[in-house]
């Protein structure tokens, strides 16, 4: 198989997002000619015609679709500025941008909507205790002792998205958990059932294990999906837990929590939701 020419790696790099801009590519290429080259030898040096070339300057000359990268890519290389005229810039004049470029806004727009989707489901929670009069403080995870003060005999570590205090309640300490799939545009393997009730094995191991560190807490795994959260309901409500654990369904949009399931325990003791949804 033939190896890819350096044009070529360079042309599949960079794809096309919008039409270009071509009084800002116009300028450009104008700084790239420079002031002691003409414009004929200057395509020729990129191995052009000079009418591409003079296409390209004329910024009242209309182009519907982007220049060729190879093309962008020459006139960079012979540019007279490299300064003002480099690769990205040019490409962005010419309406492409780098697949690097695109992946690193798709992970920083995905890290933006969690932040946005963490906020409206924390104002859900903490609405509603402030709705049912209940006094509470907000503790730095770990900082009360489960993966902290009081570390696991097995190196088992809680995750922790929210850790507060409740003034009159028992047990102490109340973690809510974040499941990772509210933040996933799109279902994948990852997300099926098993896979989804492996990503909290240390918090049901530490149940099984050392239910003793987490007597003080009751820890909760927030769910924004119907179907998700009804998946685990389903897998889960067989089984028998030693601490208090709840599955909690938010409605991020309208801020509400609309379901709440206690996981059953190894206790006679009927447990009511703490938000009473169930």
């Amino acid at each position: 198989m033939a190896r890819a020419t350096r044009s070529e790696e360079y042309d599949s790099e960079y794809v096309q997002v919008g039409l270009p801009n071509k009084p800002e590519l116009s300028k450009l290429v104008k700084l790239a000619i420079g002031s002691e080259c003409t414009m004929s030898k200057f395509a020729e040096k990129c191995e052009t015609s000079l009418s591409t070339i003079s296409r390209i300057v004329n910024p009242d000359y209309e182009i519907k679709n982007p220049v060729s990268p190879i093309l962008i890519r020459k006139i960079c290389d012979y540019s007279a500025d490299r300064q003002q005229v480099t690769l990205d810039i040019l490409m962005k004049a010419n309406g492409m941008k780098s697949r690097e470029e695109i992946s690193n806004e798709r992970y920083e727009e995905r890290d933006r909507k969690e932040r946005e989707l963490r906020e409206a489901i924390m104002s859900a929670i903490l609405g509603r205790l402030e709705a049912q009069n209940l006094r509470y403080w907000q503790l730095q995870p770990g900082s009360a002792g489960m993966g902290g003060i009081v570390p696991s005999r097995f190196d088992l570590d809680v995750r922790s998205d929210y850790l507060c205090m409740i003034q009159g309640m028992e047990p102490r300490f109340f973690n809510f958990m974040l499941d990772r799939t509210s933040f996933m545009e799109r279902e994948s393997s990852w997300n099926n059932g098993s896979s989804r009730v492996t990503r909290y094995t240390s918090l049901f191991l530490m149940d099984c294990w050392e239910s003793d560190i987490l007597r003080d807490y009751w820890n909760f795994i927030v769910f924004t999906k119907k179907e998700v959260f009804d998946t685990m309901k389903s897998q889960l409500k067989e089984l028998k837990f030693n601490s208090l654990i709840s599955l909690m369904l938010i409605d991020p949009e309208s801020g509400s929590i609309t379901e709440e399931f206690v996981l059953p325990r190894n206790t006679k003791e009927p447990v009511k939701g703490l938000f009473g949804t169930e």
